[in-house]
């Protein structure tokens, strides 16, 4: 169809008019947008994995306006179409339904309302998925096997919602604060010893659900650790004896006993036995050449160590307590002592402390040579011995020991026991007979249990009486 210029001419004004009047926006349009009106109030949502949510949208005037539901940017509702393919995806009149929610479904749901005003209406919704704690396992989790010296790294990765609280703790003593990470997500275990072994566990708690707990055990492998369990071992000849060594090693140790430098095999009267870290050498009949010094070797392949100890005749040193008596007594001690061999004497030392401006002041040591009797029972390895310590100072503080003596010779002095003497007169003075601190001390070599004195005045008297006599 022709059309000539005339009528294009009359055609395009009314065409421009008609296309203005098409995209103007009538009062009543403009009016009934302005008057939209989304009621719902934003809101946290909170529920756990599993169940359903809600996300109400109610809008007043909506008109034949269309809503769009959104999850973050992603789009999953326009009007009344699903545009998301999800079957839990679906609507309630104008709100958004979600069913069997995941931890995916966390983050914000937005109602937009498209209107004819520039800017829609927007609603926003926010979704938390509460997650019961659960601890990822990682590669070090289960058994690590470490070399001493070196440091060790038990990390903890742990998922859930609201964040879980993570603890650390181990099977046998406790965790340092300062070997955990800031984060609590990380235990770092520095200079590893077999101390350090043990089994270690991370807990994270969130209120939800069940603690999770995962546990890790730490293996340390080290050269031998070799301690004597009693330095000097006390027997006598016919007497069975056990000397032990205690060792600590991974991976286990072979160990060996040695006399001086000869090494030692099982035979009818030495065996060796072992129970958990505790080695024995069992001598069933102790003979003279058995006494020296023997020493307890393990090894493996991270090293050697070893453990000395001496085999004696020696007494044991003796237990010494004051026996308890009345306040105007003399002071009365008591020792026991464990000798294999029967005690020959005992050496009893003694001297006087005072206390002078805050310090101590000791005294000469006074020293006696007793015998014991007759009253031990030859069979018993129990020696026992009473004696009674008179004329000292009233009232004052005495440090008091003993050593006893037998073939093989002196035992090591007793620890040292302190008395006090009572403040009566029954305690008396000492006289110029005590020595001082600068006499020389008189050996005494009393019997039994009694106390014999000896007074120098009465000496001189008697050595001059007798010089008269026999002149």
């Amino acid at each position: 169809m022709l059309i000539n210029d005339g009528l294009l001419s009359m055609i395009n004004p009314i065409f421009c008019i008609l296309s203005l009047q098409f995209l103007q926006v009538s009062p009543d349009s403009q009016l009934r947008a302005e008057s939209i009106q989304i009621l719902s109030e934003p809101k946290l949502i909170r529920k756990q994995a599993g169940e359903n949510a809600v996300f109400p949208c109610q809008v007043r005037n909506l008109g034949t306006m269309v809503t769009v539901w959104k999850h973050g940017t992603r789009v999953l509702t326009a009007g009344n179409l699903v545009v998301k393919k999800d079957s839990r995806v679906s609507l309630e009149e104008n709100n958004l339904v979600l069913l069997n929610l995941t931890s995916q479904d966390a983050g914000s749901y937005t109602c937009e309302v498209e209107n004819d005003i520039e800017n829609p209406l927007t609603l926003v919704h926010t979704l938390q998925i509460l997650e019961a704690p659960q601890i990822v396992r990682t590669d070090n989790l289960g058994l690590i096997r470490v070399v001493k010296g070196s440091t060790v790294t038990i990390k903890c990765k742990v998922t859930g919602f609201p964040p879980p609280k993570i603890t650390w703790s181990r099977s046998m003593g406790q965790i340092s604060w300062s070997d955990i990470s800031q984060d609590q997500a990380s235990l770092v275990l520095s200079n590893v010893s077999r101390h350090t072994e043990d089994e270690y566990a991370c807990s994270a708690e969130n209120g939800i659900g069940y603690p999770a707990r995962k546990t890790v055990r730490i293996s340390v492998d080290y050269a031998p650790e070799v301690h004597a369990e009693r330095k000097q071992v006390h027997g006598g000849p016919a007497y069975p004896v056990d000397i032990s060594c205690i060792v600590y090693s991974s991976p286990v140790s072979e160990v060996s006993w040695y006399r001086d430098t000869m090494l030692l095999e099982s035979d009818n009267n030495i065996y060796f036995h072992k129970k958990g870290t505790l080695h024995t050498m069992t001598i069933r009949r102790l003979q003279m050449q058995n006494f020296g010094n023997y020493s307890c070797v393990a090894s493996n392949i991270f090293g050697k160590n070893e453990a000395y100890i001496q085999l004696t005749g020696l007494p044991e040193p003796s237990d010494l307590h004051e026996l308890e008596s009345q306040l105007s007594s003399p002071i009365s001690i008591f020792w026991n002592t464990i000798s294999y061999s029967p005690i020959l004497k005992y050496k009893l030392q003694y001297r006087k402390m005072q206390n002078t401006q805050g310090l101590d002041q000791f005294y000469a040591w006074v020293e006696l040579l007793l015998v014991p009797g007759e009253t031990n029972n030859s069979s018993s390895i129990h020696y026992n011995y009473t004696y009674v310590l008179d004329k000292l100072w009233p009232d004052t503080r005495y440090e008091v020991m003993v050593q006893s003596y037998n073939i093989f010779g002196w035992s090591q002095e007793s620890d040292v026991l302190y008395v006090i003497t009572p403040k009566s007169e029954a305690s008396r003075s000492l006289s110029s007979s005590v020595p001082n601190a600068n006499d020389p001390k008189p050996q005494l070599i009393l019997s039994g249990s009694s106390n014999v004195s000896c007074n120098p005045v009465l000496l001189i008297v008697f050595i001059i009486f007798r010089m008269i006599v026999f002149k």
